[in-house]
């Protein structure tokens, strides 16, 4: 049966982030005639020390029509054909969908247009969700991603990390005006002696710095003569059933709150003309301001120098107001609620003396903005940073940061290597996610159905063959390489020390090979653990098998379906041919498909492979060990 017979080319009409519609285009995929060749599929990498790529399909489709010309309001694709598009292609094998290539269309290539009637093609090319993690934006910050993500719908956002005045949102883009207040407010001070960008290290688990309030007191210390307030135009609408949160890290430093006319601050106002919710620091406790009246005072006030998460929620449907300071304080009382209102305007800083990060204004359904729970998920992030996650537990989040969907992530639980705190300032998404990976040492790969796949290194050492291919299935031209040893290196851990260990006979007998690694690793032991097992691996040269190039075509529909089945990481066993084929060139891993070629008269598969590593040929280590190099014969699995 020809390729052409099973296999299907779709993409979706729906925007890139909605449920597919997918459009069937493969009737007007060509891959036979003069410059034209089959799909070209790439995905994985060429061994096991290579990072995976974006995963890449080629494929030249027939426009002859100009249908798949972007622009042509005539063609019946004109709504939504061109460039992000997701698409797939699929083969079907025994009534089975293995999808081969999930991704987004890059912009559409018409190298050779001619008038409507004369032959011509596109070339489309896509890529997967790593190559569309380069097109999305730099994380903002370690604290700063969580707030963006979680917490219900965000209508405003200060992150209050500006390098320079004034200070915007970053959501509406809002500007605020400063301006001076106080006792000697005109002669005094001008705005910007008042308030300093980025001047204060944010909490904990934090990656930038923040703005600093910095009000002018008298010589005796007791009044307060010039103060800053920020004032920024909003407009975030409230109805009658709606509740609004009000959220910010604060930092008062150690002159406020005594005596009476130091600061004691009003430091954060939402207001309408009419309404008002806001916060006030006084030295019984924190006050919660509604409708411009105290409503609600905490047990206590801010701690001085340390910093906290402070959220005052209105329920307007119910009236219940609710003020939360950190993790412990808890505060509750109920009021009068207008019915619905919006607020035109946002008030920062005012008589305050410290620091204040990442305001956030959320409207919602109750049951979904700023809950109590979701108010202790961002302090604890916020104090945390990420620290220990697992590597299995910093992938899937660090791509929801990045906006892939839960239902798109599939991790090892194994793949537990503690993490350092998260720095994700400015960072990539792709290259904050290998960084998961290596401190792993597992692999991180899309998948054919387009799913983030993060596969324990585990998997490397303890896992059964999941095909034997007959040599008989084997193209010609089988190449077989000497592996260049490892005998070198140095592992480092992220913003601490490092360790080396190397292989005395090997360097005298080989040369040096290097293998350093950098490792976002928690666990201080693991740099020797490393470098002693990649020592013990690699040290002593092993044959490879680089590629295997299988054509499908004359395979049975049973064969042809074991292959598709297979994933980048699944172990195979080359069984058959002839006594000299090297033992340790039988045993493999699959690093990628370097090119899934499908056409009309051809069905080609090339797999990426790697020895599989072990104690002895074909024999992986029976489980994990623990520790650094406990004898000169242990191998320790990293």
């Amino acid at each position: 049966m020809a390729a052409y017979d099973s296999w299907r080319f779709e993409v979706s009409s729906a925007d890139p982030d909605a449920t597919p519609v997918w459009v069937n285009l493969t009737s007007r995929v060509r891959t036979v005639g003069a410059g034209l060749r089959p799909a070209q599929i790439r995905r994985g990498a060429s061994t096991e020390r290579d990072d995976v790529q974006p995963s890449t399909l080629a494929l030249a489709l027939e426009n002859t029509d100009h249908a798949l010309t972007p622009g042509n309001p005539s063609s019946p694709y004109a709504a939504w054909w061109g460039q992000r598009r997701r698409c797939r292609l699929v083969e079907t094998v025994l009534g089975v969908d293995y999808a081969r290539f999930t991704g987004y269309t890059n912009p559409v290539d018409l190298s050779d247009w001619a008038d409507v009637g004369v032959e011509q093609f596109v070339t489309l090319t896509a890529v997967d969700w790593l190559g569309r993690f380069d097109t999305v934006p730099a994380f903002t910050s370690t604290l700063g991603e969580h707030i963006r993500t979680q917490g219900g719908t965000l209508r405003e956002w200060w992150p209050l990390s500006d390098p320079s005045l004034p200070l915007r949102s970053a959501l509406s883009n809002s500007v605020t005006a400063p301006r001076v207040s106080g006792f000697q407010a005109a002669t005094k001070r001008e705005p910007q002696d008042l308030v300093q960008p980025s001047a204060i290290p944010g909490p904990p688990g934090d990656d930038l710095s923040y703005v600093r309030w910095i009000p002018e007191i008298n010589d005796f210390g007791d009044l307060t003569l010039a103060y800053a307030v920020h004032l920024a135009p909003i407009n975030v609408v409230a109805s009658a059933t709606d509740t609004v949160a009000l959220s910010v890290w604060v930092k008062p430093d150690t002159t406020a709150g005594t005596p009476l006319y130091r600061p004691t601050p009003v430091f954060l106002a939402l207001a309408s003309s009419t309404f008002e919710l806001g916060l006030y620091d006084d030295v019984p406790g924190l006050i919660a301001l509604v409708a411009g009246t105290f409503s609600t005072q905490a047990s206590r006030a801010l701690e001085r120098d340390v910093w906290r998460l402070v959220t005052l929620r209105a329920d307007f449907a119910t009236g219940a107001v609710d003020l939360w300071i950190g993790a412990d304080s808890v505060t509750t009382n109920t009021v009068t609620m207008p019915a619905g209102m919006t607020f035109t305007k946002l008030e920062l800083g005012g008589n305050m003396s410290g620091a204040l990060a990442h305001v956030q204004v959320r409207v919602g359904p109750s049951a979904s903005t700023m809950t109590r729970q979701m108010h202790l998920d961002q302090y604890a992030h916020g104090m945390r940073g990420l620290d220990r996650q697992t590597a299995a537990e910093r992938v899937a989040t660090l791509a929801g940061y990045a906006g892939m969907p839960a239902g798109d992530v599939t991790v090892d639980a194994a793949a537990s290597t503690p993490m350092q705190r998260a720095r994700l300032s400015r960072a990539r998404p792709t290259a904050a996610l290998r960084a998961a990976a290596t401190a792993e040492q597992g692999r991180l790969f899309v998948t054919g159905a387009g799913q983030l796949r993060l596969r324990a290194r585990a998997a490397r050492y303890n896992q059964p063959v999941a095909l034997q291919i007959p040599y008989g299935w084997l193209q010609r031209g089988l190449r077989f390489r000497e592996d260049t040893p490892i005998n070198d290196v140095t592992a480092t851990q992220t913003g601490a020390g490092f360790t080396r260990r190397s292989d005395s006979a090997s360097i005298s007998r080989y040369g040096v090979g290097d293998g350093s690694e950098t490792l976002d690793t928690a666990i201080d032991a693991d740099l020797g653990n490393y470098a002693a097992w990649t020592i013990a691996a690699y040290a002593t040269p092993r044959m490879r098998c680089p590629q295997l190039v299988i054509d499908l075509l004359p395979l049975s529909a049973a064969q042809r379906a074991s292959l598709l089945a297979l994933e980048i990481g699944d172990r195979i066993e080359l069984t058959g041919g002839p006594s000299t084929i090297p033992p340790a060139a039988r045993h493999l891993i699959v690093e990628g498909f370097s090119p899934d070629e499908i056409g009309v008269e051809a069905r080609r598969m090339t797999l990426n492979t790697s020895p599989l590593l072990g104690p002895s040929t074909g024999t992986p280590p029976a489980s994990v060990m623990v520790g650094d190099l406990v004898s000169g014969s242990a191998v320790i699995t990293y």
